[in-house]
């Protein structure tokens, strides 16, 4: 993991609302970033002096990260461009500097 996102980098505890990433009413399938949060975070040591992030993995609330069955998240792409579920303006992450989410704009998968 090279960052942990939260609302404005606030510290987030499994199974609390507080601080957790939330998104607005679903548009067209699409599941888009809450357009009043500011999702922030800082780079973490695994960023070292420089990563370039290219996937995000989303945990629901309790943030089960182990291996399971019922654990609910979802995993996407990053990249800078309008194609990119999730935009990033610099998409390398650097230990302790600030990590800014632009834009998420998901699209679950239909079965």
């Amino acid at each position: 993991m090279l960052a942990l996102i939260t609302v404005s980098s606030g510290a987030f505890t499994p199974g609390e609302s507080t601080n957790g990433l939330n998104f607005d009413a679903p548009s067209a399938g699409v599941l888009n970033k809450a357009a009043a949060e500011t999702w922030s975070g800082v780079g973490l040591a695994a960023a070292g002096t420089g990563t370039t992030a290219t996937y995000f993995r989303f945990y629901d609330n309790d943030y089960d990260t182990g291996a399971s069955p019922t654990g609910l998240r979802f995993d996407g792409a990053i990249g800078m461009s309008s194609t990119a579920e999730l935009q990033m303006s610099v998409t390398t992450i650097v230990e302790g500097a600030p990590v800014v989410i632009n834009t998420f704009n998901y699209t679950p998968p239909r079965s």
